[in-house]
């Protein structure tokens, strides 16, 4: 089952000066550590995220890619984007953008 995403629980804005792609990756990666999507569970398709965000459609997959790289998800082409279960390989919190 998909979860739907909720309001960003940290600020995103065009006009902060970090990149858009890395404030929806913070927010993404608090909604895993805070819970909202347990280990093994799929997450939103990308669509959800982009118009949730006001992102383009190249923010929210790169977003994605650096969350799959730091060891956070799995992306599986064709069957989608799921939450890594921890483990050694995966980093602890990370501080968040004030």
């Amino acid at each position: 089952m998909t979860s739907r995403v909720a309001k960003p629980i940290t600020a995103v804005s065009r006009d902060h000066p970090t990149p858009l792609y890395h404030q929806v990756e913070v927010d993404l990666r608090a909604r895993i550590e805070g819970g909202e999507w347990p280990e093994g569970s799929k997450i939103p398709g990308e669509e959800e995220p982009t118009s949730l965000y006001g992102a383009s459609r190249i923010t929210i997959p790169r977003a994605l890619d650096n969350l799959a790289a730091g060891g956070w998800l799995t992306r599986e082409p064709g069957r989608g984007t799921f939450v890594r279960k921890k483990d050694g390989d995966r980093p602890g919190p990370r501080p968040r953008l004030v």
